[in-house]
Parts: C-alpha cells; structure tokens; sequence
C-alpha cells in the first residue's frame, strides 16, 4: 500500500515531509490550492519552487 499526502502543500512546506519521506520512500504527494494566485489561476513560479524542492527532499 501506498500514501499520498496532500492539503496545503507548497514549496514552503515540504520540508515537513523528510521523516515521512524516510518512513515511506514511495510516498506521493499532491498540490493545487497552494500553486494558484488570487485569480485562481496556476502560478507557474509557485510550481517550479515546488518542483524544485520536491526533486531535492525526494
């Protein structure tokens, strides 16, 4: 079985996952409210932040 985490994720956050990145390495994790500005419209500089610290915690 595998977990996904998701709600609230951003670049600033990730961090918070390491000890469950440890725990479970094929966790997924899932973002979107916090990669769209005011507009409800996606960030793109929101995303690539996002994916950078997502391809260095993983």
């Amino acid at each position: 079985m595998n977990f996904t985490v998701a709600g609230g994720l951003q670049a600033k956050n990730l961090d918070l996952l390491k000890p469950l990145i440890k725990e479970f390495p094929e966790l997924s994790i899932d973002a979107e409210g916090k990669l769209r500005d005011e507009k409800d419209k996606l960030d793109f500089i929101a995303v690539k932040k996002y994916l950078e610290k997502a391809k260095e915690i993983f």
